[in-house]
């Protein structure tokens, strides 16, 4: 076969057949279509013609369609990650009951040096960056 669209032209017929009676097989568990049953078109020739390239640089490999693993977290959606876990301690300042802008900046402290150590103890790289008790307390004035 000529690994060209016209290529693959020559061999759509069979390859339409195939499709359809793998469709009736896998899907539906009849060894030939019928009316009743939804099936799917054979993509266009470009789209098969990539598909075999790719499985032929894959040496056969099956697994070359599977969506790849997912990629660690980005570091910069880890730091807004960070910075809400933070303004949520912060937020406590905000309850009816009114506790000290002190006393709230340095529960928060405590809390994001108790998390880093977590992180340490798990081989986790990426910590929250530890800010003074008044730079907390300036944020809460924002």
């Amino acid at each position: 076969m000529v690994l060209t669209r016209d290529g693959v032209d020559l061999f759509r017929l069979k390859l339409d057949k195939d499709f359809q009676q793998f469709q009736a097989r896998a899907y539906h568990g009849t060894d030939k279509p019928n009316a009743s049953q939804k099936r799917y078109p054979l993509p266009t020739n470009s789209t098969l013609l990539d598909y075999y390239r790719k499985l032929r640089r894959a040496s056969g490999n099956p697994n070359c369609f599977l969506l790849p693993k997912s990629a660690p977290p980005e570091l910069s959606n880890q730091m807004a990650d960070d910075f809400a876990f933070v303004m949520q301690m912060l937020s406590e300042y905000a309850d009816e009951r009114k506790p000290a802008k002190y006393a709230v900046a340095k529960k928060a402290r405590e809390i994001v040096r108790q998390v880093n150590d977590n992180r340490r103890a798990a081989g986790f790289s990426v910590l929250i960056k530890e800010r003074s008790t008044r730079t907390y307390e300036r944020w809460i004035d924002l």
